[in-house]
């Protein structure tokens, strides 16, 4: 039986020391089914993009996109686009990947056929390498409450480290704002499907770096953070009612977060400021009555508000 083609979707923004080990990677794996990995440039300023297309001549399953910059998330809907596997994934490019990962994706989804098949996403230092042997885990089904509960609690959030069926991700929303957007787009995907392949073994591998965006110093950028989580929570009330206090208490350790970090140039991000303090405010009965929020954290988003 003819193995199904899979797409692996790598958005590239000034990646350049990063950007050969994710590629030998991708390129390394063990999966011997047709493989096609897209490369969206998202406006590179470091020489990122003239690498993608040094890997592309000498990697005929290697297709180059070069765009304006637009953020992570509509460069990897622009992969989506562009797509022609029936299978899709997700890797950053400072990130890298097992051998196995994607062998290791395609079977979970041959066995329990639901959709997304995801495994254990292990935080690296830099410079560190991989094991020598891959770990052995469990493959399980996550699914209803179990999955959702889990999901809130900050599992499951990236769009990294997943194989997904490519029809499952057409009709989703992609948003601009760049901080958090995983969240937003996962929140869609698992309420539209409900299920997840799940394997713990450690075959995708982050490595945090000083400059990237969710370690950076606050910025205007920075509270796009709260534009998709709070975009989550909007959309949990609406669809998933039984989860909206998870979402809620997730938008209000955002927005507290923020406030904080900001305090002391309350100036300078007055306006932004100002969209966290009203909907703190707007939503006082429901940071006392909110179960999964700490108490600690609705008491100072109760005086933040106030402030």
């Amino acid at each position: 039986m003819e193995k199904s083609m899979i797409s692996v979707i790598i958005p590239v923004y000034n990646a350049a020391p990063w950007l050969k080990r994710c590629l030998d990677s991708v390129l390394g794996q063990s999966y011997d089914g047709p493989l096609e990995v897209i490369l969206v440039d998202d406006g590179s300023t470091d020489g990122s993009g003239a690498l993608c297309d040094a890997f592309a001549r000498s990697h005929p399953e290697i297709r180059v996109f070069h765009t304006e910059n637009q953020g992570a998330s509509l460069s990897r809907r622009l992969g989506l686009e562009q797509a022609r596997g029936d299978y899709v994934t997700f890797v950053d490019s400072d990130d890298f990947v097992s051998p196995g990962y994607l062998s290791a994706l395609r079977d979970l989804e041959e066995t329990f056929h639901a959709g997304i098949s995801a495994c254990r996403v292990l935080p690296v230092q830099p410079g560190e390498t991989l094991p020598e042997k891959e770990a052995v885990a469990t493959a399980l089904l996550l699914e209803g409450d179990p999955l959702m509960r889990r999901f809130f609690k900050y599992e499951f959030w990236g769009l990294y480290g997943k194989l997904y069926h490519k029809a499952l991700l057409m009709n989703l929303s992609f948003p601009r704002a760049t901080i958090c957007e995983d969240y937003y787009v996962t929140a869609q995907l698992l309420h539209a499907k409900g299920r997840m392949a799940y394997l713990a073994a450690p075959l995708y591998f982050y490595e945090a770096h000083p400059g990237s965006l969710s370690r950076q110093a606050v910025s205007p950028r920075a509270f796009e953070e709260f534009e998709n989580v709070s975009g989550v929570y909007a959309f949990t009330a609406r669809e998933m009612t039984p989860y909206k206090d998870f979402a809620f208490s997730n938008a209000v350790e955002t927005a507290v977060k923020l406030l904080l970090a900001s305090r002391r140039q309350s100036r300078r991000f007055r306006t932004e400021r100002m969209g966290l303090k009203t909907f703190l405010s707007s939503h006082r009965r429901d940071l006392v009555t909110c179960r999964p929020l700490h108490w600690k954290v609705a008491v100072l988003a109760l005086l933040l508000s106030l402030t």
